[in-house]
């Protein structure tokens, strides 16, 4: 609005020019009082941190005798009793945050009183909340306390006294008043077992919402790096009970998948997703373990091997050892025992059809073929860095890569690659390409951007020698095969994004979503099921794996006459 008179001037980063943390924060939360004309607005303005209207944002002033040096992560008011609550940190968080308070407002005789619970534990606040049934009671979250994890303090006498949700009962043993079962989430523990005082699972962190039910004082859902948590016997806290924490996120999705292999034995699907690294999929209606040994936080490429399936490669970013090999389609995992001079994250990764290669095209280091499980790698030549490489389904020789435009193909297990001469390939945006199972030297590929004019569905069936563009495909972002010949993309046809599918190598495509199923960005991986004649899997950019069978979406479809079998 208009009157209002102070934008905020914080920014995290002025030097940051991506534009993440170099915008200014601005204003960071609005509390109106339900019983009156009077509205707080907390600022990101270290100096001036908090303005009040008293005529329903007409006018506004600057309230007096406010606490300064910080910013105020929350504002939560206390109509029934008149007390506005704060919690304030140095920085806009949620990664970090090294000192902060909590301040009391008498709202009726203008009295500050700071109430921190500890001025001194090296992190700032955050996450605040206070119980509505029993407005004394009140609740508030570090920010941050990475490490050994993040600390709650409750208080039922309006933060005069405050209690924690554990404390050190002498280095390094801790004492909790709650336990927590991830049984809906088991990825939780990040395959870890820390050292004391940590725990696995941690309580949380960047727990910036916390939230009691207002009808409910039992009750409580908090938000972390991760998920969601919640409890519903809260106030055993103040009794000296154990409050039961459990995970809340079912239906919840929020994981980012990079990539999908569906094997034609073992589990039907493998994924590769940032932040909780991936799964084995022995179960579509329950979250499993995530991959270990090595534990890769961010899984970026999968493979399987083409004639010997029970073989499959990863990698990943983060730390070290940053690739994995199993040969038992999942179940068990030996890390690399040395990577490629340079390596700085995972890039892509292909395995031979028979299993006995593997090419490895990491981030910040050359390509790279190793025979050995990773034991030792070779530098291809041929190819620059930075390409993107798949293997051939059928000949356990070959080898392909795509970069700026050039496909690469390699006849000798990825020792060396050749530019071949085919032409007219995208050279910018994201281009993914797929061998088909069951012939070789047959190649789909996918990319481009609508900025270059090169956008599309490529098939070459001599290896990549030559690839001829779809011209029934408007744009094509990914591509799979199925049982019985389907094809899968994510892709534009005749004007129109969505998923399609094509039962006669390319010449007719059926979409098999609608309007009302739109999962936005899907261009990372999309994957048929060698097994299950039109069962299909989706990635998608925060809303994790999708999956649809042939009954589904032809019925779906056909309840709509949009389409029919092909």
């Amino acid at each position: 609005m208009s009157s209002f008179p102070n934008p905020g001037n914080y920014v995290p980063d002025p030097n940051d020019t991506s534009g993440y943390s170099s915008d200014n924060q601005g204003i960071l939360w609005v509390t109106p009082d339900p019983t009156r004309r009077t509205i707080y607005v907390g600022v990101a303005d270290k100096e001036n941190i908090l303005y009040r209207s008293t005529d329903a944002g007409a006018t506004w002033e600057r309230v007096p005798g406010q606490p300064t040096g910080y910013l105020p992560h929350k504002g939560v008011l206390d109509h029934v009793g008149g007390f506005l609550y704060l919690a304030t940190s140095d920085t806009a968080g949620p990664y970090d945050g090294g000192r902060g308070e909590v301040w009391r407002l008498n709202t009726g005789t203008g009295e500050w009183a700071r109430i921190t619970p500890d001025p001194n534990g090296g992190w700032g606040y955050s996450g605040l909340t206070i119980d509505r049934q029993n407005p004394t009671t009140l609740m508030v979250a570090t920010q941050i306390s990475w490490w050994p994890d993040t600390v709650f303090f409750r208080s039922t006498d309006r933060g005069a006294t405050w209690t924690r949700a554990w404390d050190f009962l002498g280095w390094p043993d801790r004492a909790n008043r709650y336990d927590i079962d991830i049984s809906e989430s088991p990825w939780l523990t990040w395959n870890s077992t820390p050292a004391p005082p940590e725990q696995a699972p941690k309580l949380g962190w960047m727990t910036e919402s916390v939230e009691i039910d207002p009808f409910d004082s039992d009750h409580l859902l908090y938000g972390t790096g991760a998920t969601v948590y919640g409890t519903d016997n809260l106030t055993d806290w103040d009794a000296g009970g154990t409050v039961h924490i459990s995970v809340r996120a079912r239906g919840l999705e929020e994981t980012a998948v990079q990539d999908l292999i569906s094997p034609p034995e073992g589990a039907h699907l493998l994924s590769a997703v940032l932040d909780v690294g991936g799964f084995v999929h022995t179960d579509f209606t329950r979250p499993g373990t995530m991959y270990a040994n090595p534990t890769i936080s961010s899984t970026t490429s999968l493979d399987f091997a083409g004639l010997a399936p029970a073989v499959i490669v990863r990698s990943g970013n983060g730390n070290a050892p940053r690739f994995g090999i199993s040969t038992d389609g999942g179940t068990t995992w030996t890390p690399a025992a040395t990577e490629p001079p340079g390596v700085s994250g995972g890039g892509t990764v292909a395995v031979g059809a028979d299993g006995s290669r593997t090419v490895w095209a990491p981030g910040g280091a050359p390509v790279s073929w190793s025979a050995d499980g990773g034991a030792t790698w070779t530098a291809a030549a041929g190819v620059p860095q930075g390409a993107t490489v798949e293997s051939d389904r059928v000949d356990p020789a070959r080898f392909y890569a795509v970069a700026g435009g050039v496909f690469y193909a390699s006849a000798d297990g990825g020792a060396t690659f050749a530019a071949t001469p085919a032409t007219g390939l995208p050279a910018e945006g994201n281009v993914r390409f797929k061998a088909l199972p069951g012939k070789a030297g047959d190649v789909w590929l996918a990319g481009g951007n609508a900025t270059s004019g090169v956008y599309g569905l490529w098939h070459s069936t001599d290896g990549g020698a030559s690839f001829t563009r779809l011209s029934n495909v408007d744009e094509a972002d990914a591509v799979g095969f199925g049982k019985g010949g389907n094809i899968f993309i994510t892709a534009k046809v005749r004007g129109v994004r969505g998923i399609f599918r094509s039962a006669d190598a390319g010449r007719r495509w059926q979409r098999i979503n609608d309007d009302r199923h739109q999962y936005a960005w899907t261009g990372a991986a999309i994957t048929g099921d060698p097994r299950v004649y039109g069962r299909v899997y989706l990635a998608t950019n925060g809303r994790g794996s999708s999956t649809a069978s042939r009954r589904m979406y032809l019925c779906r479809l056909n309840n709509k006459k949009e389409g029919s079998e092909n």
